[in-house]
């Protein structure tokens, strides 16, 4: 995704010709598609957590939610949508809930990993207030 976001950015940047900068301009999800992704995200995070279960895994809706919502918010992060920012406030919010618990039935492992989740956290509220703020919408 990475490379498919990457060459996507680079088409869709805004030059400022005062500061000679540039940005990419961001887009905001129609109201149909953002209901079609409240309706349909639910149940393919319910498939995936079914899938987990088979297999015999742990936590397995919240595995399932964050799994499902970092798929979705990639590819609107590579449409530069504002919408991925809420989507990754989710997904950050499940996963410190996931690596608290594990820390708190005996994982000193975890955190690490937990630290890592409350920065992600951070930079997603950042991202949200600069994504909310710019002058580069369409």
């Amino acid at each position: 995704m990475q490379f498919i976001g990457f060459y996507l950015w680079n088409r869709n940047q805004k030059n400022d010709n005062q500061t000679k900068s540039s940005s990419v301009v961001m887009r905001e999800m129609s109201k149909a598609k953002k209901i079609a992704g409240v309706i349909s995200i639910p149940f393919i995070i319910a498939i995936g957590a079914g899938i987990l279960y088979l297999i015999g895994g742990k936590l397995v809706i919240f595995d399932a939610t964050t799994t499902v919502l970092s798929i979705v918010a990639m590819i609107l992060m590579a449409m530069r949508m504002k919408e991925q920012w809420y989507l990754w406030i989710i997904v950050n919010v499940v996963s410190i809930y996931m690596w608290l618990s594990a820390y708190l039935l005996g994982n000193p492992d975890g955190i690490a990993t937990l630290l890592m989740w409350i920065v992600f956290l951070l930079n997603s509220f950042y991202g949200l207030f600069k994504w909310k703020n710019t002058s580069y919408k369409i």
